[in-house]
């Protein structure tokens, strides 16, 4: 996992994290038993949107997964996209909001 507690980091872009979950979707969509797929779990170093000028678009995870689940629903439209919410940090300590 990435220690900033983001979908992405340097190593693993954006965009990397969508061919992965392209194979997956291509693979498992015709699958009786695979209903849907958990985006990422808790990116707690990410925020909600703000619908503001101050916000940082690389930190808007609902952005991010809106991207995401629609890639994988027009490869699987049957499945379920589950959206985690951004969490605390992994070593505890206040919730960003």
């Amino acid at each position: 996992p990435d220690p900033m507690g983001l979908w992405y980091n340097s190593l693993v872009p954006e965009h990397a994290l969508h061919a992965a979950w392209a194979v997956l979707a291509h693979r498992f969509c015709g699958e009786w038993n695979v209903i849907g797929a958990d985006l990422f779990n808790e990116p707690w170093g990410a925020e909600w949107s703000k619908n503001s000028k101050d916000s940082d678009p690389a930190m808007d995870w609902p952005a991010a997964a809106a991207r995401l689940g629609d890639a994988i629903l027009r490869i699987c439209p049957r499945w379920l996209i589950f959206v985690e919410g951004v969490g605390p940090p992994a070593g505890g300590g206040p919730l960003p909001f």
